[in-house]
């Protein structure tokens, strides 16, 4: 599946309420949008942009927004549930990483704690 930027129609107004607000790119930029004060003064540096206590607290909101979107996609197990259109990866994807994840730590578990097994079957269970 494409991006939705890579999409020769994302240009019309109609297209981007249909499909990039719903997406993970659209979502940042209207974080973003919404969320940064001073975005004139982007590049000036973090003083330009807050210089009082209530624009440092909407770039502070900002962070934790972007935050909980990003973990919201990129953690192993919160993925799983809350995936937000867009991604990379798809559901097989994530439930085979999520797998592969606990078997290896329950293969480094069993090995500092000295667990001895006979084979390889006895290992897994």
């Amino acid at each position: 599946e494409r991006s939705v930027i890579a999409f020769e129609d994302i240009i019309y107004k109609s297209v981007q309420e249909q499909k990039l607000w719903k997406d993970i790119a659209g979502k940042e930029i209207k974080y973003v949008q919404d969320g940064l004060p001073n975005q004139d003064l982007v590049g000036a540096g973090i003083v330009q942009i807050a210089p009082d206590q209530q624009s440092r607290k909407d770039i502070c909101a900002l962070q934790y927004k972007l935050w909980k979107q990003y973990l919201r996609n990129e953690h192993t197990l919160v993925a799983l549930f809350q995936r937000t259109a867009g991604t990379n990866w798809t559901t097989k994807q994530r439930l085979g990483h999520f797998f592969a994840y606990v078997v290896g730590v329950m293969a480094v578990t069993g090995s500092f704690y000295g667990i001895g097994s006979l084979n390889i079957v006895q290992s897994i269970l």
